[in-house]
């Protein structure tokens, strides 16, 4: 294969080559151009790559001139592009002897892109792997710049870029040009070539890059000669000062502080490294280390251009002596008072505690509130902390980014009091953020901080959610009391640190696991004053002597280092670019996951706490969870091993688990080993064999092996009582089922996501991309995969409109089940505010069949939620995860379902049934399954759907009926204020205040009692309304996410009942379960279980299928071998949403129930006969043909099993 053949793009016309290939030939190439017209003329620019030492560099070139006037950059194949070019000139020569001038500008890119267009639809020549720049001044219309690509677009720009960084480029010269600048020539150079040295992040030379310009007066296009490109480039660094001399490390360009104070205003105009931008720097009051250390970087970034409003308590002149300019604004506010120390090495943690509480704690809410009021004012664009926490929050609040720049944060100063004085008040788990702090008063009753608080009667403020406690309102009595502030404070600031984008940590470092990331830098150093002759002159100190600068603030006056302390002969004196590319928008991703670098932290900080006199050393529960992560070992292991950890480790050697615990779920370990043959199979090659899957094939070369992956499991539900009265605000009882749905994520920086081909195609510049895959399609005739890129989910600064996804999901009906996995990033960053920059990868499998009404995509909904969540490193409790599931079911699928199968996913726990009120979604807590009572689910084989219209109508009904009877209210409520004079005093006594009060604002129908129902409501109701006339009359149902049809009849009466007698059965049902065992209790549940059934049906919700299994339950319970010995089946109903799908089942905990329940068994009677008992399931079959899937056992919710966070074992080969 010949030099420069390596393009991967395919040479033969037996081979289909769509236009995506030629795309992605032109970013295979390497070379970046960038085209920018100003007011009087045009520039391209594009890097000159000599890939071999023995080429001629003359005879590499990406710049032509098609005509005396008129020039092309050709960014892409070298050979596609001479091709193009020769057969532009040869058009252009045609034009001007045909027409006698030359030929536009305009008229040469139209062309190039017909012609590019043809070879997008005929096969005897593939498209041309080339985007060309088409420069030239037109005599009418002035300067014009056209881009051509592949597939036949060209448009006029005012400047663009193509090749290998083109969305970089892009992104740097929209802000350039967003107030239409009219570049002079100069101008209009040098803003093409430091776009490239932006995008490409380095300084260029004059060989380098290749730079041609037409101009309006002598229109000729032109190449620079080296000289000129390097006038230009010293024009663009131009001020820029060497210090490396000095050792100064700095994040921006170096310019002296006499060019500063000498030209002030005047670089402004000069700025090319971004626009102006707004920081608002805030400063902790501990000290005058931070505040000069915060000067350098402050002098830095106002060289830049930008403006930085500085928020401290230190003096002014610690800012003001090293930089005089009105771009550096000073704000004397104290919002961190650090620590208050005795001496330099030692803290007064009393004192640091009184002063902190008084400083950041008490008037915590109005800091937040001033802070955020004024960030907007001065519009910031970022937000940088040393290293005060409260600011980080502050930003949060006011949706700006963040970031800290330090060596040690206030949580890591306060952990050490923390954990000594611990030994006293019992212990305390500190796990990092987004953890709780675990205190125990009593070594048998753990409570929480807050619960700690409650019950000691100490006054508090607790914060919706997750948040934690943000005033404490009462002063210290007793020690237990310190220690418990301390606990509450480092959380506080641990909270507020990981609102913070990422760490910029300084060396000297100590471990700082509330950051979500780090980016490690060399040391500030301050500029060089004077130069070391000087110095030491004006100290006395002779040239021979060895001199060490203890640099440590704090000191008394006249502290020394004593002579034995130091070696012989030396004298000791005692001394009291990120940034600006995070504001613009720029990513600064580590090299190693966050994840690490914070448990690397972490597992140092949890080093050194345990180091506590006269407590023991202790490894704590989070290190042993990570000691795959480093490969060390917890000491000496219990030798006991139980048969259910030998049968794990079985399933798990594949993969190290970083964070999480399987819980003995049998189907979690088979879920890890299909993963684990994932990577067989991707490495397999072309060994795999034909019978793999199609959607196998695509997950096989889905995740990057060396990364960590999160997993997550949801189970799905069994609506045990409560069913559709979920909407209308009934009691709900539900049971997780032993079936669950796996989601495995990986969220990683794009540039190391496997893509698929046709992605990789289409992607532009380093776009985040979407990817998923769902197991089990060929069960339900839609597509495996689904990609697309996650900047799709934004419609300008906003993501995109719930009604809009619901739209671009729904278009292809094969790919619609990826609204709800995809659905859940979109809720996400529309409910949270959360931006995802980084690629997302995700595999499915859900063992919860489908249609069967056990909550399948509740399940799926869950998972991948809390997979993403986990990923992003987003603490969301299992209640607001459910809410923000059913949030992706209402509006991105468009499915109207109730609360309950999301919580039921998120919330459940194995073995109990999940009580919850849907108003909208308080949970009453979990209820025990009592040991001699079980509960099955036997599937119908009907498709259930609660997007279908059936259950959608009946909603409709019943909002109906809640109006209906909120408006009768009403009016009898006017009526009985306009007999309150006496006269009907009959009347009185049976339509009283308050209860009509009450209905009139009827919220839910649940609310509304049976005997209320009969006695006010029940004749009024209609059978049936139309939808037009119940507009005309009520105007509106007030159901957020169902629509009336008014061409349609709906059911009311029947509808509205039902919610409001199930919520009184469910009661009853409930109370059941806590009652005495007995066979009374068993047949009141299981008649329970037959009203609701038969009360699905007076909606319409029934069907054939769950009819028959209901009645051949009832057949069993009343069955002979049933009632000679103890009874077994109890009762069942119809489940979910109804119209099939699956009925739920009670009965007595024994083996005979599943035996009547399963195909068949064969008993053995006194004579030693066999006889063959038909069973549910076989008599079932042979009504319908269907066998039905018994759903049996239970496992627990999401939010109880957490998330995995693993990584693959690989084997050296790999």
């Amino acid at each position: 294969m010949s030099r420069g053949s390596g393009g991967g793009y395919d040479r033969h016309i037996t081979i289909f080559s769509p236009e995506e290939y030629a795309f992605k030939a032109v970013k295979a190439a390497g070379v970046t151009s960038i085209g920018v017209r100003g007011k009087d003329s045009v520039c391209v620019v594009t890097q000159k790559k000599v890939p071999d030492k023995l080429l001629d560099p003359s005879s590499i070139t990406h710049l032509f001139a098609v005509t005396k006037y008129l020039g092309l950059v050709a960014t892409g194949t070298t050979a596609d592009a001479r091709t193009l070019v020769q057969q532009a000139r040869n058009e252009a020569a045609e034009f001007r002897h045909k027409y006698g001038y030359e030929m536009p500008a305009d008229t040469l890119a139209r062309w190039i892109a017909d012609k590019s267009q043809v070879y997008t639809q005929h096969a005897y020549m593939r498209p041309l792997g080339v985007v060309a720049m088409v420069l030239g001044i037109d005599d009418e219309v002035g300067p014009q710049l056209f881009k051509c690509d592949p597939a036949g677009h060209f448009f006029g720009h005012k400047a663009t870029s193509a090749g290998l960084k083109e969305q970089e480029a892009i992104n740097f010269l929209e802000k350039k040009m967003k107030n239409d600048p009219a570049f002079t020539y100069e101008e209009t150079v040098q803003t093409a070539i430091s776009a490239l040295q932006s995008v490409l992040q380095e300084d260029l030379k004059a060989n380098e890059i290749e730079v041609g310009v037409v101009v309006k007066g002598n229109p000729i296009f032109r190449a620079l000669s080296t000289d000129e490109i390097d006038e230009h480039l010293t024009a663009i660094t131009a001020g820029a000062t060497d210090f490396s001399s000095v050792a100064e490390v700095s994040w921006f360009p170096v310019v002296s502080i006499e060019e500063m104070r000498t030209e002030g205003e005047s670089r402004d105009d000069h700025v090319v490294v971004s626009d102006r931008l707004i920081f608002a720097y805030y400063v902790t009051g501990h000290g005058f280390g931070h505040a000069t250390r915060v000067t350098e970087v402050v002098r830095h970034l106002i060289l830049a251009g930008h403006v930085v409003h500085v928020v401290t308590g230190a003096p002014d002149f610690v800012f003001t002596t090293e930089i005089q300019s009105p771009r550096l604004i000073l704000r004397k506010v104290l919002l961190d008072c650090g620590a208050v120390q005795a001496d330099a090495l030692t803290v007064d943690r009393l004192a640091s505690l009184e002063k902190y509480s008084e400083t950041a704690v008490a008037p915590r809410d109005s800091i937040l509130e001033t802070e955020v009021q004024w960030l907007h004012s001065i519009k910031a664009d970022l937000v940088v902390s040393d290293v005060v926490p409260v600011a980080c929050r502050a930003a949060a609040d006011a949706g700006i980014r963040s970031v800290c720049v330090t060596n040690f944060s206030w949580d890591f100063i306060y952990a050490e009091y923390v954990m000594a004085a611990g030994y006293h008040h019992r212990s305390i788990v500190w796990q990092g953020i987004g953890s709780s702090i675990v205190i125990s008063p009593c070594p048998f009753c753990p409570l929480t901080l807050g619960q700690y608080y409650q019950n000691s009667g100490i006054s508090s403020h607790w914060l919706e959610g997750t948040r934690f406690f943000t005033a404490l309102l009462v002063e210290p009595n007793s020690s237990s009391d310190i220690y418990l502030k301390f606990c509450l404070f480092q959380l506080i600031i641990a909270e507020d640190y990981s609102h913070c984008e990422f760490l910029i940590r300084l060396p000297g470092y100590c471990p700082m696991p509330a950051f979500r990331d780090v980016i490690d830098v060399p040391l500030v150093v301050r500029r060089l004053h004077k130069p070391r002759k000087e110095v030491r002159k004006e100290l006395g100190i002779a040239e021979d002597v060895k001199l060490v600068i203890l640099n440590f603030g704090g000191q008394p006056a006249g502290w020394k280092l004593k002579e034995e302390s130091l070696p012989s002969g030396w004298l000791c004196l005692v001394a009291a670019r990120i940034l600006q590319d995070t504001a613009i928008g720029k990513n600064y991703a580590s090299d190693k996951l966050s994840g690490a670098r914070r448990l690397r932290d972490a597992i140092v900080l949890g080093y050194q706490l345990q180091r506590v006199p006269g407590r023991d050393i202790s490894i704590p529960e989070w290190y042993a969870n990570a000691e795959s992560e480093f490969g060390l070992r917890t000491g000496t292991q219990n030798a006991e091993t139980n048969q259910s950890s030998v049968f794990e480790n079985s399933y798990i050697q594949d993969f190290d688990i970083l964070h999480g615990d399987l819980l003995g779920l049998s189907d979690t370990m088979s879920f890890l080993k299909s993963l684990a043959e994932l990577n067989t199979l991707s490495d397999s090659g072309k060994n795999a064999e034909k019978r793999q899957m199609r959607e196998r094939m695509a997950a096989a070369n889905l995740f990057n092996w060396q990364e960590d992956i999160i997993v997550a499991r949801a189970p799905g539900r069994l609506d045990v009582v409560g069913g559709i009265a979920d909407y209308s605000g009934s009691l709900v009882l539900q049971m997780p089922i032993r079936e669950a749905c796996h989601v495995a994520v990986q969220m990683i920086h794009p540039s190391k996501q496997r893509l698929w081909k046709h992605a990789q195609a289409r992607r532009q510049g380093s776009t985040p991309v979407l990817q998923i895959v769902s197991y089990g399609s060929e069960l339900s005739n839609r597509g495996p995969t689904f990609d697309m890129d996650i900047s799709d989910f934004m419609d300008g600064e906003e993501p995109m409109a719930y009604e809009k996804a619901k739209v671009y999901f729904a278009q292809d009906p094969s790919q619609k089940w990826a609204a709800y996995v995809a659905g859940t990033i979109l809720v996400l960053m529309k409910e949270l505010g959360v931006r995802f920059e980084n690629s997302i990868s995700m595999l499915v499998s859900s063992a919860v069949p489908e249609g069967k009404g056990v909550s399948s995509s509740a399940s799926v909904e869950v998972a991948s939620m809390s997979a993403i969540a986990a990923a992003h490193g987003i603490d969301i409790s299992p209640r607001d995860l459910a809410l923000l599931c059913q949030k992706v079911e209402n509006h991105v699928v468009g499915a109207p379902c109730g609360v309950m199968d999301q919580m039921t996913s998120a919330c459940g726990e194995a073995n109990k049934l999940l009580a919850m009120v849907c108003q909208p979604a308080e949970v009453l807590g979990l209820v025990d399954i009592p040991s001699h009572i079980k509960f099955w689910g036997i599937d119908s084989g009907l498709r259930h759907s609660v997007g279908g219209a059936d259950y959608g109508s009946v909603r409709i009904g019943a909002f109906m009926g809640r109006e209906i009877i909120k408006s009768t209210a009403s009016a009898k409520l006017c009526k009985f204020l306009s007999i309150a004079n006496g006269t009907h005093t009959d009347e009185l006594e049976e339509d009283s205040l308050e209860p009509l009060e009450a209905e009139k604002s009827l919220d839910y129908l649940c609310n509304l009692s049976p005997h209320r129902y009969e006695a006010l409501y029940a004749k009024i109701l209609p059978q049936s309304m139309l939808g037009d006339t119940f507009l005309e009359k009520y105007t509106d149902h007030n159901d957020p996410v169902t629509i009336i049809d008014r061409k349609r009849n709906y059911g009311v009466k029947a509808a509205a009942k039902h919610p409001i007698y199930e919520n009184f059965r469910v009661k009853a049902f409930k109370a059941l379960l806590t009652s005495a065992a007995s066979d009374d209790q068993l047949t009141a549940l299981g008649e329970l279980m037959y009203q609701c059934h038969y009360s699905y049906s007076a909606c319409g919700l029934g069907s054939d299928g769950t009819d028959k299994l209901v009645q051949l339950v009832q057949e069993t319970e009343h069955s002979k071998p049933s009632k000679s010995g103890d009874g077994t089946l109890y009762g069942a109903k119809i489940t979910g949403g109804g119209s099939g799908g699956t009925i739920s089942v009670v009965g007595r905990n024994c083996l005979r129930s599943s035996q009547q329940i399963f195909q068949a068994r064969f008993m053995k009677e006194q004579l030693t006969h066999l006889i063959f008992i038909f069973q549910i399931q076989q008599r079932y079959k042979a009504a319908t043909g269907y066998l039905p899937v018994v759903f049996e056992g239970s496992s627990p919710g999401a939010g109880k099993f957490g998330h995995l966070r693993i990584r693959r074992r690989l084997s050296h080969k790999q």
